[in-house]
C-alpha cells in the first residue's frame, strides 16, 4: 500500500487577514521542518562543535527563537529595544553567538536537551502569533528606515521583513543539517 505523506502547510485560524495567515503558516511550517529535523538528536550532539570556535546546533536553535522574537519586537510591535528573554528566559548574550575562535559552547546552553530547543522555538512562534494575528493587509506595507554608522539607509516593508525571518530560519537549518552530518560522520551520540 502506497504512504501519503501530507506536507500542506496550514493556515492558522483567527488572523484578520489573509497575508497575516500565509506569512505564519509558512514561518510555522519552518519551525515544524526544523523540529522535525532535531527531535532525535542527544545533548551530546546538540552542544558538539566540529572545531572549537564553531556553532553548534544548540546554538542555532537558540539564534533562530532569539532573531524571531527580536524582529517581531522592534518590527511589528515597534518596541524601542528588544527585550527577548522576558519571551524565552534566555537571550542574545546566552545564544554564544557568533562564536568566537578557540572557544566551547556557551554554558546557557551545556546539556540541554531537545525538549529544551523546542520551547524556545515553541515560545517564539507563540509571541509571533500573537503579534501578527491581527495585521491588516495594510500593516505589511509599512515602511521601517535603519541608518547604518556610515549614513547609509536601509529601508524595508514588514511583508520583507516577515519574508526576512522566514529565510533566516530556512538558512539556519541548512547549517543545522550540515551539522547534523558532520556530527553523524565523527559518531557523536
Amino acid at each position: 500500500m502506497a504512504t501519503i505523506n501530507d506536507t500542506c502547510v496550514q493556515l492558522p485560524e483567527g488572523c484578520a487577514s489573509l497575508e497575516a495567515a500565509v506569512l505564519l503558516g509558512n514561518l510555522g511550517a519552518v519551525h515544524q521542518v526544523i523540529e522535525k529535523a532535531v527531535e532525535a538528536l542527544t545533548p551530546a550532539t546538540l552542544e558538539w562543535q566540529s572545531a572549537p570556535g564553531s556553532n553548534t546546533i544548540g546554538m542555532l536553535l537558540t539564534h533562530i527563537a532569539c532573531a524571531e522574537v527580536q524582529f517581531v519586537q522592534l518590527y511589528v510591535q515597534g518596541d524601542k529595544e528588544e527585550h527577548v528573554r522576558d519571551v524565552l528566559g534566555i537571550g542574545f548574550e546566552d545564544e554564544g553567538m557568533p562564536a568566537q575562535p578557540g572557544v566551547g559552547p556557551p554554558a546557557a546552553l551545556a546539556h540541554k536537551d531537545v525538549a529544551f530547543f523546542r520551547g524556545l522555538l515553541d515560545r517564539a512562534l507563540t509571541h509571533s502569533q500573537s503579534a501578527l494575528r491581527g495585521l491588516q493587509t495594510g500593516d505589511f506595507d509599512r515602511r521601517t528606515v535603519i541608518e547604518r554608522p556610515n549614513g547609509d539607509q536601509r529601508i524595508f516593508n514588514l511583508r520583507w521583513l516577515l519574508f526576512h525571518a522566514i529565510e533566516h530560519a530556512a538558512a539556519h537549518f541548512g547549517q543545522i543539517q550540515t551539522l547534523k552530518r558532520l556530527a553523524r560522520e565523527a559518531e557523536i551520540s
